[in-house]
């Protein structure tokens, strides 16, 4: 009787241990073994192949733009939509390529990558190299509450500094979809600096003349939607570009974040939205951060300020992101986006701003809400998702904090980015490999890798994931080297309990 009891016992905690993974636990295995799991040719870049992706997508955004000129009577008013739907989502394959020739995974020439990713980033306003070395350094420190660049936690200190209004927003769709252009220029809360500032301390000193390129390419494109807008008038511009563009910042904070939030396992090191941050925050603040569609609207922000509790911007070679050598890459980028911001004005004196906002526009702010969207959701909305600080961070633990995301048939459109875990952790695998060099690491990973749910035709469930991940999302202990998000009741009104069965 005493040894059934011990066995049965004993068959019970093998039971509650096969259930019960702490996710925080330091693996077995090692990154070496991750990486010789892969196989040899998932490592190999083909410009060809790459740039065949490149003619495809703008092929597609070509036969868009023209049909859509073509009609632009009000009369096709019912097409609109669609319209600024498939060109907003073609807006996002754009950046992800471009976003690829960042990474290098694009081909092995720095000046092809650099070139591709000019063109393709200033055509949707992001300065390139401003945006390739802030997201270098997301890359470089995933998972930690400090260091992190994007869509990390704020710590609970400044979390109650927030305004009210600002929580709300910043937990309501669509306003999280539309962060990616406020990131841009102001960073992530809590940080100083812009994507377009030589000077912002997100670039060294080498990397000043690259932003000033990249802020050049900008000014640019926008000064091209300005022409635009006075040539054939804003109103063309703006339903032709502005809106494709919103869609495509919803996408891209949409995919970001789910595929750094909403599991139920992803701890943080240190380098989240601190609560000591998080109760800084205006209340309007936390509402606008956690309530959309502002979270899907962020972008741009981002590129102009950074996060929370950071400073400078991805326009300005003298933000602090950028090291000295990368100030002349700034630079040129943020000469691009002005030349492309030149452009649309050019293009709006010309036509009217209604054409160019029809046109450009509504897709930009739909491309805007995909970026969102996909970079909040690959690190967020998954239960226990920890957080690291100090000596608990390693490179491997966090990426390992990252989620993939099923996108249906949007997996090929948008180029397979919700293979996101292999991709952190190897950003030089292109594209293409991802897939096949996911599936040879799995077995490597163990449950350290999150099956992601699969998707129907369109990834309609993933909204269901964003909403509940910015109801309970919202800040990270500002003590502690292993940390997960906590939330804030007053916030949305509910109680402890009932916020509690979805952590």
């Amino acid at each position: 009787m005493a040894a059934s009891a011990t066995q049965e016992a004993d068959c019970k905690a093998s039971e509650d241990a096969r259930l019960f993974f702490d996710a925080a636990k330091p693996p077995s295995f090692r990154i070496g073994d991750v990486r010789a799991a892969i196989p040899a040719h998932c490592w190999r870049k083909s410009p060809l192949r790459s740039l065949s992706y490149v003619a495809r997508d703008l092929l597609i955004v070509a036969a868009l733009l023209a049909a859509a000129a073509s009609s632009i009577d009000l009369a096709w008013a019912w097409a609109w939509p669609l319209y600024w739907a498939a060109q907003g989502t073609m807006f996002w394959a754009l950046f992800v390529l471009g976003h690829d020739c960042g990474h290098g995974s694009f081909s092995d020439s720095a000046m092809l990558n650099n070139v591709v990713g000019h063109l393709l980033h200033s055509f949707i306003l992001v300065p390139y190299h401003g945006w390739r070395i802030s997201h270098r350094t997301h890359h470089q420190n995933h998972g930690h509450i400090e260091r992190d660049e994007s869509w990390h936690p704020i710590t609970e200190k400044l979390y109650r500094q927030l305004e009210t209004r600002t929580k709300k927003l910043r937990f309501t769709l669509p306003f999280t979809l539309l962060a990616f252009p406020v990131y841009l220029w102001y960073r992530s809360p809590g940080k100083t600096g812009s994507h377009f500032l030589p000077s912002s301390d997100l670039f060294s000193p080498k990397e000043k003349s690259d932003v000033i390129v990249s802020t050049t390419c900008w000014c640019i494109m926008i000064s091209l939607l300005v022409a635009l807008s006075c040539v054939f008038g804003p109103v063309p511009v703006l339903m032709l570009y502005g809106v494709p563009y919103l869609v495509f910042v919803m996408w891209l904070d949409l995919v970001t974040y789910l595929h750094h939030h909403g599991h139920n396992d992803l701890p943080w090191y240190r380098g989240e939205i601190t609560e000591k941050l998080y109760r800084k925050l205006e209340t309007r603040t936390k509402k606008l951060r956690f309530t959309l569609p502002f979270p899907l609207l962020a972008f741009p922000v981002y590129l102009w300020y950074r996060s929370p509790g950071k400073t400078g911007s991805h326009f300005l070679p003298s933000s602090d992101l950028f090291s000295p050598k990368e100030k002349s890459d700034v630079i040129v980028s943020t000469t691009c986006w002005c030349i492309m911001i030149s452009l649309l004005v050019a293009l709006s004196c010309v036509f009217g701003p209604v054409p160019v906002l029809m046109l450009y526009g509504v897709p930009y702010l739909v491309f805007v809400m995909w970026l969102d969207l996909v970079t909040y959701l690959h690190h967020h909305g998954h239960n226990d998702l920890p957080w690291y600080r100090g000596e608990e961070w390693s490179y491997l633990r966090g990426g390992l904090t990252t989620v993939d995301r099923d996108y249906g048939w949007i997996n090929n459109i948008h180029h397979d980015i919700g293979t996101h875990v292999i991709h952190h952790l190897f950003p030089q695998i292109p594209h293409y490999h991802l897939v096949e060099a996911t599936k040879a690491a799995r077995p490597v990973l163990g449950r350290y890798y999150r099956e992601p749910e699969k998707s129907g035709p369109l990834p309609l469930h993933l909204f269901g994931v964003l909403l509940r991940s910015l109801r309970v999302d919202h800040f990270v202990s500002d003590v502690g080297d292993v940390v997960y998000y906590q939330t804030d009741h007053s916030l949305n009104g509910t109680d402890w309990a009932e916020d509690a069965k979805h952590k």
